[in-house]
């Protein structure tokens, strides 16, 4: 189901899943309106998405929003590190990870091969592989997505067309020279023009 973005959820910065100790994560989604049944095909044609019901099963578990994002970026309100002084960006150690199905419909709703973008981050593949399973009880991916993943510096915004909403992570890829409680600014563009800011806390024990 296409959705028209229209506001950032922010749920939480953790350095856990399942109990698991991760590097720390930002966890977001993406909300918005569902399009109107003649605007959803309108959506459809622009992506070239026009014969999805001639492919058995093939469908959208989860939404997915059909503007992409222009720009994302993260900074934080004190000195993180000696090269990340207050309020500079840390795009260059904050990798974006998400999913996509635009690469199975511009490939003819052919599934893509697994290992593109495959993450270099070893605690990020861990993270993706559990949380994002086709047997996920939330339903929240399918064996169509792929994963999109690079630092926010050199992500190409272009292949994040068609991302599935509902769960995308920001990791931070190395740890402030500082303790104690971090306030960060996550900032997210879309190509529509919206922009969409929230406040990060999190506490940096070690």
């Amino acid at each position: 189901m296409y959705i028209k973005a229209k506001q950032l959820r922010y749920f939480y910065m953790s350095d856990t899943y399942d109990s698991i100790q991760t590097d720390p994560y930002i966890r977001f989604s993406l909300l918005g309106e569902w399009y109107s049944d003649e605007a959803a095909e309108e959506v459809a044609r622009e992506f070239g998405d026009t014969a999805y019901y001639r492919v058995p099963g093939f469908y959208f578990l989860d939404s997915v929003v059909s503007d992409s994002i222009k720009k994302i970026d993260v900074t934080c309100r004190s000195d993180y590190d000696a090269q990340h002084p207050k309020g500079t960006s840390l795009a260059d150690i904050v990798l974006f990870c998400g999913r996509s199905y635009y690469d199975f419909i511009r490939n003819g709703y052919t599934v893509v091969d697994a290992e593109k973008n495959k993450p270099e981050n070893e605690n990020l593949c861990k993270y993706i592989e559990s949380r994002w399973s086709t047997s996920d009880e939330m339903g929240i991916d399918n064996p169509w997505a792929t994963v999109v993943s690079d630092t926010l510096k050199n992500i190409s915004y272009a292949d994040t067309k068609l991302l599935n909403s509902d769960k995308t992570v920001l990791w931070f890829t190395k740890r402030p020279e500082g303790h104690g409680t971090f306030w960060f600014d996550l900032t997210v563009e879309m190509s529509s023009g919206l922009k969409f800011s929230v406040p990060v806390t999190y506490q940096y024990d070690r």
